[in-house]
C-alpha cells in the first residue's frame, strides 16, 4: 500500500484560513486529524483542546501581544454616587433656621446657643449619613462634617452681622449650597472620581466659607477677641479641609490648618477695624490662602519651587493690600 501523499503548501494555508472540508482527514504536523480536529486546533481525544488559532478573538490578542499589551482586559465597577438629596434637605433646615434664630429676632444669648446647637446637629446629622447611610466605597471619612459646620458658622456670623436683605439672601444661597456641596465632593473624591474641575469646586467651597469670617474680622464694631475667635474658627476649618483633601495625614493637617488659622486670627484681632473693612477682610483672605498653600504643602512634602512662588505671592500681596489701606487711611 503506497503511503498517504502530504498536502501541498497551498492545502495547508486553506486549512489554516478556510479549514478543511467537512470529514476529510488533513495532516498539518505529521499526525492525520479530522476535519473537526483541524478547525478547533487539536486531537478529537485525549487532553484538553488547543487553543483556536483563527478567529477574531485570536487575531486581537496577537495584535495586542505585538503591541506589548499582555495584561488582561477585566471590567471595573465603578462605585455610583447618589445625588446630596439628604445633604439639600439638611442644608435647607439649616438655612431657614438660621434665620429663625438670628439676634435681631431672639437676642444675641440665645441666639448663641441656638447656632451652637445648630451646629453640632449639623455634624450629627452628616456623621450619621457618612457612616450609616454611605456605600462603603463611597465614604468619604468622619470628618467630613467640619466644612458644612464652618458654613453654619460662617452663616450664623453673616445673619448676625447685617440686616441687610439681600447681603443675607446671599449668605443663605452660600451656606447651603456648602452644606449640599462640601460632602458630595469628598464622596466623589473617595469614589475616585474626582476632576479637576471638582477639585476647582472644592477650593471654592473652602474660600466662601472664609469670606464671612473675614467679613468679620474686619469690622469695627467687634471687639478684638470676638473677631479672632471667628476667623480662626472659619479659616481652620477651611484649611483643614483643603489640606485633607490632599491625602495628608489628619494629625498633619489639623497642625497645619491651627497655624494657618491661628496666624490669620491674631492679624484680624490686631488690624481689624484699624482700615477700611473690605480692604482688611482682602488682605486676610490673600494671607489664609497663601498659608495654608504652604504649610499644606510642607504637610504633603510637596513644597517645591512651584508652589513656594505661588502661594508666596498671595502672601505678598496680603502685605501690599494692608499697606495700601494704611496708606490711605
Amino acid at each position: 500500500m503506497s503511503p498517504r501523499p502530504r498536502p501541498s503548501a497551498f492545502a495547508r494555508a486553506s486549512v489554516e484560513l478556510r479549514g478543511p472540508a467537512p470529514d476529510t482527514e488533513v495532516e498539518l504536523s505529521g499526525e492525520p486529524l479530522t476535519a473537526a480536529a483541524a478547525v478547533e486546533g487539536g486531537p478529537e481525544e485525549g487532553g484538553p483542546p488547543a487553543p483556536r488559532r483563527t478567529g477574531h478573538a485570536f487575531y486581537a490578542d496577537e495584535a495586542r501581544r505585538a503591541l506589548g499589551i499582555v495584561r488582561e482586559i477585566r471590567a471595573v465597577a465603578v462605585a455610583r454616587v447618589p445625588a446630596p438629596l439628604f445633604h439639600g434637605a439638611v442644608g435647607a433646615g439649616v438655612a431657614v433656621t438660621a434665620v429663625l434664630v438670628r439676634p435681631q429676632a431672639t437676642g444675641w444669648v440665645l441666639s448663641i446657643a441656638l447656632d451652637i446647637v445648630l451646629a453640632v446637629l449639623t455634624a450629627l446629622a452628616i456623621i450619621h449619613y457618612d457612616l450609616v447611610l454611605c456605600e462603603e466605597e463611597t465614604r468619604p471619612g468622619p470628618d467630613s462634617f467640619i466644612l458644612p459646620v464652618a458654613a453654619v458658622i460662617s452663616l450664623a456670623v453673616s445673619l448676625a452681622g447685617t440686616t441687610d436683605l439681600r447681603v443675607n439672601a446671599l449668605a443663605v444661597l452660600i451656606g447651603t449650597g456648602v452644606i449640599v456641596a462640601a460632602p458630595h465632593l469628598a464622596a466623589m473624591r473617595a469614589a475616585g472620581q474626582e476632576t479637576p474641575l471638582l477639585r476647582q469646586l472644592r477650593e471654592i467651597t473652602a474660600v466662601l466659607v472664609c469670606v464671612p469670617a473675614v467679613l468679620a474680622g474686619a469690622a469695627p464694631g467687634l471687639s478684638w477677641w470676638v473677631r479672632g475667635t471667628v476667623v480662626l474658627l472659619g479659616t481652620t476649618a477651611g484649611a483643614y479641609d483643603a489640606v485633607r483633601a490632599d491625602g495628608v495625614p489628619w494629625r498633619r493637617t489639623a497642625l497645619a490648618a491651627l497655624a494657618a488659622g491661628l496666624a490669620t486670627a491674631l492679624t484680624a484681632a490686631a488690624a481689624g477695624g484699624l482700615f477700611g473693612q473690605a480692604a482688611i477682610a482682602m488682605s486676610l483672605l490673600l494671607l489664609w490662602y497663601g498659608l495654608r498653600g504652604l504649610l499644606g504643602g510642607l504637610s504633603a512634602g510637596r513644597l517645591g519651587r512651584g508652589p513656594l512662588l505661588e502661594y508666596g505671592a498671595f502672601i505678598v500681596a496680603a502685605g501690599l493690600a494692608f499697606g495700601v489701606a494704611a496708606a490711605g487711611r
